[in-house]
């Protein structure tokens, strides 16, 4: 009655009191669950009724269904009402499961009681023992891509319900956009609200995001269909030759729900603790496509925080930095590759570059690869002043990021001692230790302007002149080598004003310097 299966009961009881027989019930169903038991044989005394059968289950789980769970159940039972499973291991087989998206074929797992133990044991006190897992293989499909579940051991407490599973790895997708996750330790537990628990030394590495995740700790939780990460980790450029140093988040968050992966993450330097960028990460599993949205709010360098400390690219191309940067990043992942695109900005910030330095630079670089520094041709930069043996200013300069290290100058313009001072075009490879070498054009410089920014005290000249002087950055600093400028036509003066005396020089010196007191030239080079 009321729903409840028939069945039917043999019993044979001996002459020496040995009780033993066989039940068999109807399979239970419910509200599309199913419940069957194969026939359940026993023996026993008055004290204690041992019994063996299996037990086969299929219905709703958790958001999903199980089919064809099947758990060998064997046993004793004492006239107290205290239950007691045997020891030793039991296979556990099910035919399928399908939970949040999640299907799981043909598999089973063993549990294993402690050596010398029951599996489980039940009475007026609850549920007790402790069941161990050797290891854990599950192999299925999350929407369309190939899901994998392998472990090397776990453990559940049956009295706490609590639950822990060791070295695990976890593979959603395939081929170069694979998503994986392994994990030292997780713990978990049942809360009201559905599983929770913990994880230790975990890592992972979201499709084709050049980025490794590692050392993450922190709280899981699963509900309504839904897994959730807090916690911290070290993110990692995934390039053999890593592009930036590794970076700390102590606020990393993740969600995984219908297929789709959703993490934020705000990163530091871990040295220092400087603030670099916050993160915003979303990528599915049914096509391997995602997208990452990066901000730079206000990174700062000065005295405490400097690029090199933020990447070796900067090292041997700028030092000293004081100023700060800001901007935003795109990447966008899908089964075909990577593409990545941002635009970053600096303002008034000076430097030592590698060909002097640096004072009032603003610029605005767009980046149409970012992950490989590469930027479309023409980004502009304006400099209040630069150094490179000739200290000129309000300039502007046109250049291109190549990656690899390498700019490709494409021009420059400053004013200069009257005139204009003209950079050509050129490459600089920062990633080899080898000489720079930019060459400028002086184009119309006043000649007394000219002189003094050289520091020629004893010298006066006038004329208009122009040229070329070829500069030349190695180890040593920068130096003009073999150059050259011209006076135009019309001519000039030229005039030592220093002092002098018979005394320095000699009567017949003194009376040659005397003469170069008042020179007019018609040419002059």
């Amino acid at each position: 009655g009321g729903d409840l299966p028939s069945g039917s009961l043999s019993l044979d009881r001996r002459a020496d009191g040995l009780l033993s027989g066989e039940a068999r019930f109807d399979a239970y169903d419910a509200k599309g669950a199913r419940l069957a038991l194969a026939p359940i044989r026993f023996a026993g005394n008055g004290g204690l009724l041992k019994f063996s059968t299996v037990a086969t289950l299929s219905g709703p789980l958790a958001g999903g269904r199980v089919d064809g769970l099947r758990v060998p159940l064997s046993g004793a039972v004492a006239s107290t009402g205290a239950l007691a499973l045997n020891g030793g291991c039991t296979r556990v087989g099910v035919d399928r499961i399908e939970v949040s998206g999640f299907r799981i074929g043909e598999t089973g797992i063993d549990l294993c009681s402690r050596p010398g133990a029951p599996l489980m044991s039940a009475g007026p006190g609850g549920l007790r023992g402790t069941v161990r897992i050797p290891g854990v293989r599950l192999r299925g499909t999350s929407g369309s891509s190939p899901f994998a579940f392998d472990a090397r051991g776990g453990e559940i407490d049956l009295a706490s319900l609590r639950w822990a599973v060791a070295l695990a790895d976890v593979r959603l997708g395939q081929g170069d956009s694979v998503t994986r996750f392994a994990a030292q330790r997780i713990a978990g537990r049942s809360t009201p609200q559905g599983m929770a628990g913990e994880l230790a030394g975990a890592s992972g590495k979201i499709g084709a995001v050049p980025l490794n995740l590692s050392e993450i700790d922190g709280q899981w939780r699963w509900a309504a269909g839904a897994l959730s990460l807090n916690g911290g980790l070290l993110l990692t450029d995934a390039a053999p030759d890593a592009r930036f140093e590794p970076l700390v988040s102590q606020d990393a968050t993740l969600r995984f729900a219908n297929g789709m992966i959703d993490a934020t993450a705000g990163f530091s330097e871990r040295k220092t603790g400087t603030k670099i960028l916050d993160t915003v990460i979303r990528h599915r599993l049914g096509d391997g496509a995602g997208s990452a949205d990066l901000f730079v709010r206000d990174l700062r360098f000065g005295d405490r925080f400097q690029p090199d400390q933020l990447t070796h690219l900067a090292l041997g191309v700028v030092a000293n930095v004081q100023g700060s940067v800001v901007g935003e990043g795109h990447i966008v992942w899908t089964a075909q590759g990577v593409t990545s695109r941002g635009t970053f900005s600096t303002t008034d910030t000076n430097l030592a570059a590698a060909f002097g330095p640096v004072t009032g630079l603003n610029s605005t670089l767009t980046f149409d690869d970012l992950i490989g520094l590469k930027t479309a041709p023409s980004q502009k930069a304006r400099i209040k002043e630069i150094n490179p043996a000739i200290p000129v200013v309000d300039g502007e300069i046109e250049y291109e990021l190549l990656g690899d290290n390498r700019v490709r100058i494409e021009g420059g313009r400053w004013p200069f001692a009257g005139g204009e001072l003209l950079l050509h075009p050129t490459t600089l490879d920062f990633a080899a230790d080898q000489q720079r070498r930019l060459t400028f054009d002086v184009v119309g410089v006043d000649a007394a302007v000219f002189l003094q920014n050289f520091g020629f005290d004893n010298i006066n000249a006038t004329g208009k002149f122009d040229g070329t002087l070829p500069v030349v950055f190695d180890g040593l600093g920068g130096r003009i080598e073999n150059g050259r400028i011209d006076a135009r036509n019309g001519g000039g003066t030229l005039a030592y004003v220093g002092e002098l005396s018979n005394h320095n020089l000699g009567t017949i010196a003194n009376f040659a310097f005397g003469a170069l007191r008042s020179l007019k030239y018609d040419d002059l080079t």
